[in-house]
């Protein structure tokens, strides 16, 4: 793995229709990598079902090359209290062109990435405890699978053929198929 120089810097995403470094991003062409760059594509266009906060994380450099890309909205998890507003992480990944490269303090792109979704989750959710905060991730993504796992986030198996409104039109869950959540906990945690 190649050693980056710089560290970076976060930057919210006011309007994604008009963000330059949102129209050229892309986080690889296997299954999992089209999937983010749609739910992110469609963010860019206008045509995503629901709008997201966007954050995009940039090296922080006078070029500030775009590392990574988060999308997350408030969405209850099926099942759980719906008096209690759950955060949903629709899209995550870092570019493709920095997929083999740690930050400076020897974490991944994809570490530093959810790290900074989850500080920007709780900072936005102005309670005192963090949110119940999941994602869908597909049986075969074993690199997203152990970026949860490193998180602590938990397993909720999916039954085949069960259609969810929050993935893209052209993604079927299969058996294997999880949601990954983080229970809500105190914010000294995070």
């Amino acid at each position: 793995m190649r050693q980056l120089r710089d560290g970076f810097r976060l930057r919210h995403v006011q309007d994604p229709t008009t963000d330059l470094a949102l129209r050229n991003f892309s986080t690889g062409s296997d299954r999992h990598a089209q999937a983010v760059n749609e739910l992110i594509g469609r963010q860019v266009t206008g045509e995503a079902r629901h709008k997201a906060r966007v954050v995009v994380m940039e090296q922080d450099d006078p070029l500030g090359e775009t590392l990574g890309v988060a999308a997350w909205r408030t969405e209850r998890l099926p099942g759980t209290n719906p008096s209690l507003p759950d955060v949903y992480i629709h899209a995550l990944g870092r570019s493709e062109q920095f997929c083999a490269h740690l930050l400076p303090d020897g974490r991944s792109v994809g570490h530093a990435l959810l790290a900074e979704t989850l500080i920007d989750i709780a900072r936005i959710s102005g309670r005192a405890s963090m949110p119940l905060v999941w994602a869908y991730v597909a049986r075969t993504n074993h690199k997203g699978h152990r970026l949860y796992d490193s998180f602590d986030f938990h397993h909720r198996r999916l039954r085949g053929g069960k259609r969810f409104t929050y993935l893209p039109r052209w993604v079927f869950p299969v058996r294997g198929d999880a949601i990954r959540f983080l229970p809500a906990h105190p914010l000294a945690r995070c």
